[in-house]
């Protein structure tokens, strides 16, 4: 994972005036003494902002997932960070339907090693309902995610493992309202460590700045036309739809590698598809 070097967050809350003039309402800065990042914002019901990053300047160590919650004048109304001893990341942050909150990231500090995609839920005080990570091990982070229309989420990301020769490629997930997928085995549970942090906000010059990128540009590749779709959790009751596969699940139940309860459920599977 790649960071960029920035002091602070720096916050831009910009509305669009009547006649479509610009105008810069507020304009705050967050932080401490170390590099902290602002990466997603979405205005909440109340009229106020919810903020999803990531910090150095609080928290359990190394970089960990920072959440704000700001009212309309970009006030903090509170804030907490997630994480342990590793990376933690927050990308991308949405309010739900219940009036709490939806966070979609990595993290070095749970799951299976290395970097995994991290989902957590939060209430509407910030507190955590589940958390789960997705992977094996080999690097996955979740860049967005969204609440669906049947309460569960969608997910895009990356990740390392499930694409060919080790690059990083292309990832959905489409989870349930407790973030389960059915019949995936790469979903862990989390053990973050939450932290109350208590920078204020502070009112700042701001300068922005652009850069360009041309098609020239080694980042930019043209004329891709083909790609592969791989299945990253398959459902289990696709696993057993031929005897052949009845009888490999036996041979792992003789070998150890599986419990007789699985040999019935793919015996099943395989008697009623």
């Amino acid at each position: 994972m790649k960071l960029k070097n920035f002091a602070h967050i720096i916050l831009f809350i910009l509305l669009l005036m009547p006649f479509s003039v610009l105008a810069t309402e507020w304009a705050k800065v967050y932080g401490g003494n170390d590099n902290d990042y602002a990466l997603s914002v979405q205005q909440t019901t109340d009229g106020g902002y919810i903020v999803g990053g990531y910090t150095r300047s609080f928290g359990a160590g190394n970089y960990d997932c920072w959440i704000l919650k700001l009212d309309s004048g970009g006030n903090i109304t509170w804030q907490k960070t997630y994480g342990g001893s590793g990376e933690d990341v927050a990308n991308s942050i949405q309010q739900t339907t219940d009036g709490g909150y939806i966070v979609a990231g990595y993290t070095e500090s749970f799951g299976a090693g290395y970097f995994d995609c991290w989902i957590l839920k939060l209430d509407s005080g910030g507190n955590v309902t589940w958390q789960k990570t997705y992977g094996d091990g080999g690097g996955g982070s979740a860049c967005f995610i969204q609440q669906t229309t049947d309460g569960g989420y969608i997910v895009a990301g990356g990740a390392e493992p499930f694409g060919a020769d080790y690059d990083f490629d292309f990832s959905i997930l489409k989870t349930d309202s407790n973030g389960e997928i059915s019949g995936c085995d790469r979903i862990k549970i989390s053990n973050v460590s939450i932290s109350n942090t208590s920078v204020t906000s502070g009112n700042s010059s701001i300068v922005g700045s652009t850069s360009n990128a041309s098609i020239g540009s080694p980042d930019i590749q043209q004329n891709v036309t083909s790609a592969v779709v791989k299945t990253i959790c398959p459902n289990t009751s696709s696993e057993c739809s031929a005897w052949s596969d009845v009888i490999a699940k036996y041979q792992e139940y003789v070998s150890g590698q599986a419990d007789w309860s699985e040999v019935i459920t793919c015996y099943n599977q395989y008697v009623s598809p």
